[in-house]
């Protein structure tokens, strides 16, 4: 796939062009991490970021000094991501050494290890809302569901033709959203571990899928070059953002669901209008592909990771 990739000839840009209204500019650059960077997410408070590597490492980052206070290590390959559980006291990773790892915050020390190699590759685990349960995204095109407390699994959501390539409950932890190479978005009841919607449309693999705006919407993101924002409750495709030059590899929503931030095999970020579905500002000072970014929860700054080792934190001009 990688080698497929290479036919775009991104060029090294570092320049940030914008149409007028929100326009973020780089405040910090932080590095560390020896290889590519696969996802970055903030806490709660947003004063901290975790991030996961193909180095095999997760570091946890002070957002407003830009240094690195904690390297977890453990995982024997890439960890592919890396989220903090609600109350930012655990940290939950994903790796392609079959396992997900559980993470002390505090201490940097790791709690414990779920073996998922009767399942494959994980590519990518979050908890719950309320902490209780983890669900995991894998290569066997299912998504495991386990109990936090006991580590035991206790369901298995079946219905992907491919690979799932991410996973996320929405508020209240009633359902799961997930993405797959099978070129759809399912959503999933975590009650009764059936799929309640399926999603088509998008013409290639969809990277990632996300809840938005409490949950009435849903943001997803495809190698066809497209986001796409649809109505949960009627499952229909109420927008489309073009203007992607390469694979979409990530999208997520404001809080208050007014922006929509993407990346992008074109090496970009780009901040969408939700209202207008256009594109406010390219972010172009990426050396690489970028993999992830996402807002903090406030919405004034983002945080991206990026196959250069690079995470950049973004904040309102």
């Amino acid at each position: 796939m990688f080698s497929l990739l290479k036919k775009f000839g991104f060029q090294n840009r570092r320049t940030i062009s914008s149409s007028g209204g929100h326009c973020f500019r780089l405040l910090k650059t932080l590095e560390g991490h020896r290889d590519w960077c696969t996802f970055v997410s903030y806490n709660k408070e947003g004063n901290l970021i975790v991030s996961s590597s193909t180095d095999r490492s997760l570091k946890v980052w002070n957002v407003e000094s830009g240094e690195c206070i904690k390297t977890l290590k453990g995982h024997t390959n890439k960890v592919n991501s890396a989220v903090f559980s609600s109350d930012g006291r655990f940290i939950l990773s994903a790796s392609s050494d079959k396992t997900i790892r559980v993470w002390n915050t505090e201490s940097g020390e790791e709690e414990y290890t779920i073996d998922t190699s009767i399942s494959d590759v994980c590519t990518m685990a979050v908890f719950s809302p309320d902490s209780k349960l983890i669900a995991a995204g894998c290569h066997d095109h299912k998504i495991k569901i386990y109990n936090a407390e006991t580590k035991a699994l206790i369901g298995e959501l079946e219905g992907h033709e491919e690979m799932i390539n991410s996973c996320f409950f929405n508020s209240d932890g009633s359902l799961i959203v997930s993405a797959s190479a099978d070129k759809t978005v399912r959503v999933w009841d975590t009650k009764s571990m059936e799929c309640v919607c399926v999603l088509r449309g998008h013409s290639g693999y969809v990277w990632s899928a996300v809840f938005a705006c409490n949950d009435r919407y849903i943001v997803s993101a495809s190698t066809d070059r497209s986001i796409k924002i649809w109505d949960y409750n009627s499952g229909e495709c109420v927008k489309v953002l073009k203007g992607h030059k390469g694979w979409v590899r990530f999208a997520s929503a404001s809080e208050d669901f007014s922006l929509i931030v993407s990346t992008s095999l074109d090496n970009t970020i780009k901040i969408w209008n939700t209202e207008s579905g256009e594109c406010i500002q390219t972010i172009e000072d990426n050396k690489d592909w970028v993999y992830a970014a996402v807002f903090s929860p406030d919405g004034k700054h983002i945080a991206s990771a990026s196959r250069d080792r690079e995470i950049h934190i973004y904040g309102l001009k």
